[in-house]
Order: structure tokens, then C-alpha cells, then sequence
């Protein structure tokens, strides 16, 4: 009878793009309310598990960042790289036997075709991140390239490039690339 009753009196609110449900209390979830509340009852999980992934996603980069760099002490970068790829390549056909198994035939199919490049770009990534990494060490490498992520991913966004939905320039948003940016200044003072 509680669940029932509970489910009863919730409501579902839309708060930029993402879907919300709380117990209706007559006020705006979206404005002026703390981020456990935003996040409580039912719309917390999808947004969380977002933030974990992308969390885990970072440390995974990190990780490999380092094991790449020792890899290539022992090979060539690019027989480094070439091992890398083949790996995710494998560890890919592995989760796609056990998944979804959609056709491959679907890629022919996306438009524009440039955005089939994105495993060839892979390739530089693990490059850039490698020899980053042998230079700078890899806590200096990983924040440059969380930095450089930041900048690009928000021109992206600025600008409407590649499909994406073009977003106004928010000034909190640059507040905050400046202060990364300076906090990166901060960690390399010596």
C-alpha cells in the first residue's frame, strides 16, 4: 500500500533534456534545490550511473595511458599501438558475440561517412596519449588532455559541429575551463 501510494503522488519533470521524478511538492526541481534532492527517488539513477561511467572511463584512460607507455619501452610505439587496437578489437568482437549482434552491414549506412573515422582516429589518440605520457609523466599528460577534451568538446558544442545540438556560450562554463586551466599551472609550478 506505501508503494502504491508513493508512485501515486510522483511526478516526472523535464529539466534540460533530462527526465526528473520526485514526490510533487510544489517546487521546480530544476531551480534552486540541492543536488541530492535533484537526484532523489527514481531520476538519480541514470544520471549517476552516467557520472560512474564517465568516472571509470578517466581512470581506465590513466591506466592505459601508463601500460601503453611501458609497452613501447620494450616495442616500437606503433607496434604498441597496432597491439592496443587489435586487443580492443577483440575484446569488441567478444562483447558483440555476447550482446546485440547487430549487423555490420548498419555501418554502411551512417552519414556523413567521415564519422567512420572515429577508429582511425583511436589510432593517434593512443599516440598522442603514449608520447605524452613518456614526456610529461602521467599525471601532468592525463590533465592537459582532459583539458584539451574540455576546450574542443565545447567549441563543438558552441558551434553545432558534427550533428551535435549548438549550444549558447555560458560564461560559468569558461569560469571554469579558466580555472582548470589555472589549477594545471598550479600543479606544474615548482
Amino acid at each position: 500500500m506505501r508503494r502504491r501510494s508513493a508512485e501515486k503522488h510522483r511526478e516526472k519533470i523535464n529539466c534540460r533534456g533530462i527526465e526528473y521524478f520526485s514526490i510533487k511538492t510544489g517546487k521546480n526541481i530544476c531551480k534552486g534545490t540541492s543536488f541530492l534532492y535533484r537526484y532523489s527517488f527514481f531520476g538519480w539513477r541514470t544520471h549517476m550511473f552516467g557520472l560512474i561511467v564517465a568516472l571509470i572511463s578517466g581512470a581506465l584512460m590513466s591506466i592505459q595511458g601508463v601500460f601503453n607507455t611501458q609497452v613501447t619501452k620494450t616495442s616500437g610505439i606503433w607496434v604498441a599501438n597496432a597491439f592496443v587496437q587489435f586487443t580492443a578489437l577483440l575484446v569488441c568482437i567478444g562483447a558483440w558475440l555476447v550482446t546485440d549482434r547487430a549487423s555490420f552491414g548498419t555501418l554502411f549506412r551512417v552519414e556523413p561517412k567521415y564519422m567512420l573515422l572515429g577508429g582511425a582516429i583511436g589510432a593517434f589518440i593512443t599516440y598522442t596519449v603514449i608520447k605524452s605520457m613518456d614526456m610529461l609523466g602521467p599525471a601532468k599528460a592525463v590533465m592537459l588532455i582532459v583539458v584539451a577534451q574540455l576546450l574542443v568538446a565545447y567549441v563543438i558544442e558552441l558551434l553545432g559541429l558534427f550533428g551535435t545540438d549548438k549550444q549558447p556560450l555560458e560564461w560559468r562554463k569558461v569560469i571554469g575551463m579558466v580555472i582548470t586551466i589555472a589549477g594545471i599551472v598550479i600543479f606544474k609550478w615548482k
